[in-house]
C-alpha cells in the first residue's frame, strides 16, 4: 500500500521494470516453500526429537494491559485512493497512448485494468484487514481470566518448542505465526488443562501447515515429534478424515449431487464415514448437530445417495477417485464398505 505522504515519483519504464522484477522475485520466493519432508517414507527427521515438559512449571505473574477499545472510525481515516498511485497510473497510460502498435494497445488495456484495479482496491483491502484484526484479536489477559491450570510461562515454553518443530520440518514463518494465533484464539475462549497444551500446539500447527505449506507434515510426524505422547487418534482421526474426503470427492463426478448443498454433502460425508468405521456408536451427535446446524434427519436423503456412490451400486466406470484413495498414503479407505443404513439412525 502506498503511503499518502510519500514523495511523488514519475512512473517511468525503468520503475515499471523494477516493479515487475520485484513482483517476479516475490513470486519466486512464494513458490519456494520447502516441504516438511521430500521423502514421504521418512516419518521424522533423523535428529532426535524432544518433548516439551509442561507439567511442573511454576506460575509467573503477568500484568497484561487491558484491551483498549479501538474506534473503527480511526481506521476509516486511511481510506481513499492514493494520489501517488493515481499519478503513476496516469503517467504510464499517457506514455502507452503515444504508441500505435497492437502490442502497445494490448499492454495499455491490460495495464489500465491492473493498475486502476489495484489502486482502487488496495485501500479497501487494508481497511478490511484492519477491521478484522480488531474483531479477531484475542483478549490480552485471557490467561488470567480463562485458564486456571495453564499459565503464561507454560504457553511460552510451548511456543518456544514449536519454533524448534518448525525448524525441524523447515516450515515457512507464516505457519509459525498462524500456529501461535490459533493457539491463543483457542485459549481465549476455551479452558485447557496443562497436560493438553502440547496436543493443542501440534494440532494448531497441523492446521496452519495445511493452510500455508505446499507439503504439510503428516499426523504421524507430529505424533513422532512428541515422542508419541499422543496417539494418532488423539491428534486427529486421520482415517476418518481421508474417508470423508474420499466420499466427498466421489460426489464431484455425479451430476445429481448438485441438488444438495455443499454443507449438506460435507456433513453427510462425516456421517457415512463414521458409520463405515464404527457401527457401535451413532454416527451423529449433539456436537456435530450444533456446529453443522443439521439434524440427522436433515441428512437422510444425501447420506443414502452418498452410500450408493460408495458402494457403486450404479456401476460407474469412472475410477480416478477410487484409485487415488486405494493408495497407502490415504490408508486404503476406498476399499472400505459400509453396512446397510438403518432408518433408526435418522
Amino acid at each position: 500500500m502506498v503511503k499518502e505522504n510519500a514523495v511523488s515519483r514519475p512512473f517511468t519504464r525503468a520503475l515499471a521494470s523494477a516493479l515487475r522484477a520485484s513482483t517476479t522475485q516475490n513470486q519466486q520466493r512464494a513458490n519456494t516453500k520447502r516441504p516438511a519432508s521430500e521423502d514421504k517414507n521418512v516419518t521424522a527427521p533423523n535428529k532426535k526429537k524432544r518433548r516439551a515438559v509442561l507439567g511442573d512449571i511454576s506460575n509467573v505473574t503477568f500484568n497484561a494491559p487491558k484491551l483498549e477499545a479501538k474506534n473503527i472510525k480511526q481506521v476509516k481515516k486511511g481510506r481513499g485512493t492514493s494520489q501517488l498511485a493515481s499519478s503513476c497510473v496516469t503517467s504510464e497510460i499517457t506514455k502507452l497512448q503515444s504508441k500505435t502498435d497492437a502490442k502497445a494497445e494490448a499492454t495499455l488495456i491490460q495495464m489500465t485494468r491492473i493498475l486502476y484495479s489495484a489502486a482502487s482496491m488496495a485501500p479497501e483491502i487494508y481497511y478490511s484487514l484492519r477491521v478484522s484484526e480488531l474483531k479477531r484479536r484475542p483478549v490480552p489477559d485471557f490467561m488470567e481470566r480463562i485458564q486456571k491450570d495453564a499459565t503464561e510461562s507454560m504457553r511460552g515454553i510451548l511456543v518456544d518448542w514449536l519454533v524448534e518443530v518448525s525448524e525441524e520440518y523447515t516450515l515457512v514463518p507464516d505457519t509459525l505465526y498462524l500456529t501461535v494465533y490459533l493457539i491463543d484464539w483457542f485459549l481465549n475462549g476455551n479452558y485447557v488443562e496443562r497436560n493438553r497444551l502440547q496436543l493443542l500446539g501440534v494440532t494448531c500447527m497441523l492446521i496452519a501447515s495445511k493452510y500455508e505449506e505446499i507439503f504439510a507434515p503428516r499426523v504421524e510426524e507430529f505424533c513422532s515429534i512428541t515422542d508419541n505422547t499422543y496417539t494418532r487418534d488423539q491428534s486427529l482421526h486421520l482415517e476418518l478424515e481421508f474417508l470423508a474426503s474420499y466420499l466427498t470427492e466421489l460426489t464431484l463426478i455425479d451430476y445429481h449431487f448438485l441438488k444438495f448443498l455443499p454443507s449438506v454433502i460435507a456433513a453427510s460425508a462425516i456421517f457415512l464415514a463414521k458409520w463405515t468405521l464404527d457401527q457401535s456408536k451413532h454416527p451423529w451427535n449433539p456436537t456435530l448437530e450444533h456446529y453443522t446446524t443439521y439434524k440427522a434427519s436433515d441428512l437422510k436423503a444425501s447420506v443414502y445417495a452418498l452410500q450408493d456412490l460408495q458402494l457403486n451400486t450404479k456401476g460407474c466406470p469412472l475410477s480416478a477417485v477410487r484409485m487415488k484413495y486405494k493408495q497407502e498414503e490415504f490408508k486404503f479407505v476406498a476399499v472400505l464398505t459400509s453396512p446397510k443404513l438403518l432408518d433408526t439412525l435418522f
